[in-house]
């Protein structure tokens, strides 16, 4: 069955492929803000940084080690690639089994990995210099 012409709403603008727009609720907005508030940034770039910190399996505490990254690697506003370098990382570590302690905190592993790659760039920067 075809709805009548006049009851079809048709939108002449194509939407943007990069956007992505959703209602947060008060809940979840309010801890936006807050957030936004402690990284001196806008509620839209805190929940994006924050959606590509859950999508790399880190936490909002990971945060001020990736923009150290991203600094780091030259950019530090740049936390897509910052968090695209560490995935990379992770995989190229590709730690033994002996190396991981299945009971310890993956937090704790994250930490650790962020903070030997920033220091590995860091190195890699004052050699070239």
């Amino acid at each position: 069955m075809e709805w009548p012409k006049e009851t079809r709403v048709v939108s002449k603008k194509k939407p943007d492929p990069g956007l992505i727009q959703f209602r947060t609720g008060k809940v979840l907005e309010d801890k936006i803000r807050r957030t936004s508030r402690l990284w001196k940034q806008t509620p839209n770039e805190t929940a994006r940084r924050l959606c590509l910190l859950a999508l790399a399996g880190l936490k909002s505490g990971h945060h001020e080690q990736i923009v150290e990254l991203a600094a780091a690697l030259g950019d530090p506003s740049d936390i897509a690639t910052a968090i695209q370098s560490y995935l990379v990382g992770i995989i190229l570590m590709k730690p033994s089994a002996e190396d991981l302690d299945v009971d310890s905190d993956m937090d704790d592993t994250a930490t650790a990995r962020l903070r030997e790659m920033i220091e590995r760039v860091k190195e890699d920067k004052q050699s070239n210099v």
